[in-house]
């Protein structure tokens, strides 16, 4: 990061968009830091960000977000016990064994 900072210092961003900016190196660079897109392509094809990008990311004083996404669903509770509150264990129907699982939800081989 700090190498690709000292590599860009030279270079000035100009604003081209909502989100988009030119970078004026040799050659010129288009910056998309709203889909994560440079025109050198090193962005998508490393997943980190390239030379350009760290250079428009620090003139505008921008935080990236993860590219990841909040699975689908209700998230599973679980949840742990607080001191002293009693857990009950069950007998699995499948394994045998006491837990806190079921028939349904055993990992256990056959």
């Amino acid at each position: 990061m700090r190498a690709s900072f000292n590599e860009s210092r030279t270079w000035v961003v100009s604003a081209a968009g909502d989100g988009v900016y030119e970078v004026h190196s040799f050659p010129n660079v288009t910056v998309d830091i709203i889909r994560h897109i440079c025109s050198c392509q090193k962005w998508q094809l490393n997943g980190f960000p390239c030379a350009h990008t760290v250079i428009v990311l620090s003139s505008k004083d921008f935080l990236l977000l993860p590219l990841c996404k909040k699975p689908p669903g209700r998230p599973k509770n679980k949840r742990i016990p607080s001191r002293g509150e009693n857990v009950t264990f069950i007998r699995c129907g499948r394994c045998g064994k006491m837990g806190k699982h079921n028939c349904q939800t055993c990992k256990d081989a056959m």
